[in-house]
């Protein structure tokens, strides 16, 4: 994001046609400032984010109505082993994850340009920020400490995942390992209990 090069040309216009002298040139430069730069960056990736998280689930209900459509026999048995050859719920949980970061980053992103403004609102929206990453928190440790917690989430799998190759790593003296097909069901059967 480049500043705009028409900016300080304006400033100039305003400057020379305003009958009042006690306008700032700081509202010219407030525009173009790295900050500025910096949460418009991530409200920009964030709403990325969530359109393609958005066109994610369309593609999702697409696939499964394709997969439901009237097929009966030998036909629907191909469909229901292409899904899990496919890995289509660790698909659709991805599409979630997406959305959750799409989430955060907008929040983060808000929170800045608010603390950056310090106007009277900035407390409010930064509590609500801090109180949905500690609530996040919670659910995703609750989630790991248990695996009958109702709230598993697309980030507990993940991290269990992670978990246990970093521990077979470290145990089995740090050989090469494989990748296990029977993990990730097992966490998609968590994610589908819950």
């Amino acid at each position: 994001m480049q500043p705009n090069p028409t900016t300080p040309l304006l400033w100039q216009l305003v400057q020379n046609t305003s009958s009042n002298t006690t306008i700032s040139p700081l509202a010219a430069s407030a525009a173009n400032s790295p900050n500025t730069n910096w949460f418009q960056s991530l409200a920009y990736i964030a709403l990325s984010l969530d359109l393609l998280a958005t066109f994610g689930a369309v593609l999702g209900k697409q696939w499964l109505s394709h997969y439901k459509s009237n097929d009966h026999g030998k036909h629907r048995q191909q469909k229901l082993d292409g899904l899990e050859a496919w890995h289509f719920h660790a698909v659709l949980q991805s599409f979630l994850m997406l959305l959750q970061i799409s989430f955060f980053l907008f929040e983060i992103a808000l929170s800045a340009f608010v603390w950056s403004q310090q106007g009277a609102i900035e407390i409010a929206v930064i509590v609500s920020t801090a109180f949905s990453l500690f609530f996040y928190s919670f659910i995703v440790v609750a989630s790991l400490k248990s695996l009958r917690c109702p709230f598993q989430s697309p980030a507990s799998a993940l991290v269990r995942i992670l978990w246990r190759r970093v521990k077979d790593w470290h145990w089995k003296g740090r050989e090469e390992i494989s990748y296990d097909p029977g993990e990730l069901e097992e966490s998609q059967e968590t994610l589908s209990v819950a």
